[in-house]
């Protein structure tokens, strides 16, 4: 009985570390991984099409308008600074 306990104690312990592996990497993406990710044809441009492709359709309106917000140039993509100057909120899009 005080082994099971001492492995249970010792699992729990451990546990945490485990499961937080995931989150560090997801958090861990740098700009220029999430714009590489996002540019399907790797030109180092980013169009509207290919900022708004992984979103649901419920979000894509609001994410075109940041899209547009970002854009400063107004040539219909997004160049990686003008990525980088995007506020990036919660998630990114």
């Amino acid at each position: 009985m005080k082994k099971i306990l001492a492995l249970a104690l010792i699992a729990g312990m451990f546990l945490p570390l485990m499961g937080s592996t995931g989150a560090q990497e997801k958090k861990g993406k740098t700009p220029e991984e999430r714009f590489a990710a996002l540019d399907k044809d790797n030109n180092k441009m980013l169009t509207k099409e290919e900022f708004l492709s992984p979103l649901d359709a419920e979000k894509k309106d609001k994410a075109g308008t940041r899209f547009d917000m970002a854009d400063k140039d107004k040539n219909g993509w997004l160049s990686l600074e003008e990525y980088k100057e995007m506020p990036m909120g919660k998630k990114k899009a």
